[in-house]
Order: structure tokens, then sequence, then C-alpha cells
């Protein structure tokens, strides 16, 4: 944390007890040095740019210094320390300091700082430390829109990733753009004009999927290469997923007269293949609507009508993307999950669940139907339907800790995504919103 180049104000309170007295009492001739006590300030932390970059620390602390000789106080950060003069402390030998000094919150972190007071003699007191966190604002209280280019302003877009430094949005008719903030949006050379529903980063590229099994690679998220994948032409991806080995997309194939999940596996975003499906599947007319990776496996989830009737949740599971299991049928009809905070979260159209591992589910009795869901780091955020969103906290032992509006025209089923500092998703057609 960089502190401003000086203190803004110092003042002195005479203490309960305190008072004048005389300097230069001090043992041996030379003085004794200050003691200070009971640091106390506010704020104590900040969320990232907060006050435009710049916010005040207010703070007071006891002093006692029997030759009533203060004269300055020592400020001392990672960047150094800061003297700065003390007016009308002469001759007092008890009392409370209390001052001000500016921090920036541009740079997130947890930071500390020491307080000490010198004397006439040079003299230092003992130090007090204190501490300032900065932190992300992830409360999706405030929204902003921003638009694509113009070209691209009618098209609807889904999906979106985010590489640490870039983001990309896919969407329809082959619609992609990227951009560094979110913010200002520039479009990207497509090789396709089918609709676009995901994208994932895997460190070294971007894959996205959409219709008639469309898999598009991309190092920078400006060109984009068309993948040619083993499965049926016709299918529909609708989620891919990264585990740090390898890519997993899923959805559906069409064909009549059922409907049929499917998954592809890649070990490098260009070449796939196809996975057979599950051998202890019990449904039919099924779909996968989304996949998502703890690092050392998938979950994939989606809905389905099981054997006798009636529709169901889908959840596949799998350690290398390659050979799948499929769990007992929920009652839920997934249509997210994503990985955080040690678990998977999905949702669908009736609430929420929780799974370490893909087998063993918990409901979240607190949720309502949820299209998408991702984690910040601190809390999930759930979209709940076109005008609202509910955040989580890690555990969801208690209610969402807040239901927030989000804005006209909310499609409600776009990627959400979590860019470090803002949460990003897809809005009406030709708009990416933004929080905070």
């Amino acid at each position: 944390m960089r502190m401003l180049a000086s203190l803004l104000a110092l003042g002195l309170i005479l203490a309960c007890g305190g008072g004048g007295g005389t300097s230069g009492g001090g043992a041996g001739g030379n003085g004794t040095a200050p003691s200070i006590s009971n640091l106390q300030y506010a704020p104590n932390t900040a969320v990232l740019n907060q006050g435009g970059g710049t916010i005040t620390i207010n703070g007071t602390f006891n002093f006692s210094d029997p030759d009533g000789d203060v004269t300055t106080l020592r400020l001392t950060t990672t960047a150094g320390s800061q003297d700065t003069p003390i007016q009308g402390a002469s001759g007092i030998t008890s009392a409370t300091l209390n001052g001000a000094f500016s921090v920036s919150t541009t740079q997130l972190g947890h930071f500390t700082f020491q307080v000490s007071l010198l004397d006439s003699k040079s003299h230092q007191s003992n130090s007090l430390s204190g501490s300032f966190d900065v932190v992300v604002d992830d409360g999706a209280t405030h929204w902003t829109p921003y638009s694509a280019p113009a070209a691209l302003g009618a098209e609807q877009f889904w999906g979106v990733a985010w590489s640490g430094t870039r983001y990309v949005a896919v969407g329809t008719h082959g619609a992609i753009m990227w951009s560094a903030d979110a913010a200002t949006w520039t479009r990207s050379t497509s090789p396709v004009t089918v609709d676009l529903y995901r994208a994932v980063w895997a460190g070294t590229q971007f894959v996205a999927v959409g219709d008639q099994g469309t898999i598009l690679t991309s190092p920078d998220g400006l060109a984009w290469t068309a993948r040619a994948s083993s499965g049926t032409p016709g299918n529909i991806l609708y989620g891919v997923a990264w585990s740090g080995s390898a890519f997993v997309a899923v959805g559906v194939n069409p064909t009549t007269p059922w409907e049929t999940a499917v998954a592809l596996r890649s070990l490098d975003g260009a070449a796939w293949t196809a996975s057979a499906m599950p051998p202890n599947m019990t449904t039919y007319d099924s779909r996968l609507e989304a996949v998502a990776s703890s690092g050392s496996g998938f979950v994939a989830v989606g809905n389905g009508t099981v054997t006798g009737g009636g529709g169901q949740g889908l959840v596949w599971t799998s350690t290398d993307g390659a050979t799948w299991t499929a769990s007992s049928p929920r009652a839920y009809e997934f249509t997210t999950v994503t990985w955080g905070g040690g678990k998977y979260v999905a949702m669908g159209s009736v609430g929420g669940m929780t799974t370490p591992d893909g087998i063993s589910w918990t409901p979240i009795p607190t949720s309502s139907a949820g299209y998408e869901v991702a984690w910040s780091g601190a809390h999930y955020l759930a979209i709940l339907n076109i005008f609202l969103a509910t955040l989580y906290p890690p555990d969801f032992a208690a209610p969402g800790t807040s239901t927030v509006n989000l804005p006209d025209l909310w499609y409600g089923h776009g990627q959400l995504v979590w860019g470090g500092h803002q949460w990003v998703c897809p809005g009406a057609p030709g708009t990416i919103y933004t929080s905070p």
C-alpha cells in the first residue's frame, strides 16, 4: 500500500489526569524516551478503488513523556518512514495524539504500518502497529452496462472468459469480441457464423463451443481457429471446462427420436474425441447443460427424462474427462455448475445443491431457481431470474446475504465470471454488464 506524501492533520488532546510538565528531567541528564499506547484507527478496510483511489484513515493513541519534549510523529510503511512535526507539544507530559493520513486503494492486499514518537533528543518511543486491507467488492449491488462494437450491437452474447489480462465474449452468429477491462470491446475475427455459447481460458489459449459441434481455439482471443471433433457434427455444445490437463465440452445430440447427452475430451484443444455414454445411464431424452472442473476431475450437469417418465436432473462425473459415471438422478433440472470454495455448486429449476466430488450431494436449503452461478473467492453469486441475483456465503449456512436487482432486459442465462476484481456477465443484445 502506498502511503501518500504527508499526514493530513495532527492534533493534541490532553488526557485525563495529564498535564503540563517541564522538559529535560530524564535519567542521566540525557532525557527519557516517550512511551505510546492504545492505538485506535478507522477504517481498517476498503474495497478496491474506493474513494476514487484514495481514502483517509483517522486514528488516535496515547503518549507519556516525563521530559515533555515530544517533537515528531514517525509513520513507517513498506515504502519507508515519514516524519511529521507535532505542533504545540512542548511541555506536555501526557496526552492523546490524533491524526489522519491518506492511503491508496488501487492495489489489493493486506498492508501494515507502524507509528512512533521522537523527542527533541532523538529518543524514539516504542512502536505500535496497525494493518489495512484492500479487498474486492463482490456484492453485485451496482451494475454498469457496456456496449459491443457497432457491428455486433444486435448479437446476443452468451459466453465470457477471463485470462487474467483479457476478457473474451462469444455469442450469436459466431460473434466474438475481446476487452482488457470489460468496458471497451473490440471485435475479433471469427471463422464461423453459428451460435457460440461458452468459452474458457486454459492458461495458454481460449476455447469456445457452440452449435453444430463447433469448437474454436485462440491464443489471444483475437484470431480464432475452427477445430474438428470426432463427435456428431450436429451436436450442440453448451459448456466447456479445463482441468489443467484436459478439456471437456458437453451438450446434446438432438437426433430424433431422443435427445442424447454428449461429452467430448481433448488434451490440447485441437483434437477432440467423443466419450461413451456412462454404462449406468438411467435417463433418455437427456442433455448436459454445463461442466466444471476441480482440477482433479469433472462434473457435468443437465437434465433428462427418467425411464418410465418424469423429468430429473442429470449428473455425470469423471476423473479424466474420458470415462464417465452417471450418478443417481436428482430432483433438480440443472442448468449450471461451478467449482469454487472447495466444492461444486450446481443450480437449476428447483434450487441448488453442493458436492465435494459429484457423488455425495447436499441441497442448499435457502436457494431458489438459479440459472448461473460463479465464485469470487469470497462468495457465490447466483442469477435467479431475469431481474434478480443472490449473493451467498461460502458455506451456504445462511440465506443469501443480499438479493440484488439486475438491470432491465437482463437475460439471466449468460455466462457469469469473476474477473479478479469484478463480475462480468452478458445482458441484453450487444451489452456486457460489470459489477462494481
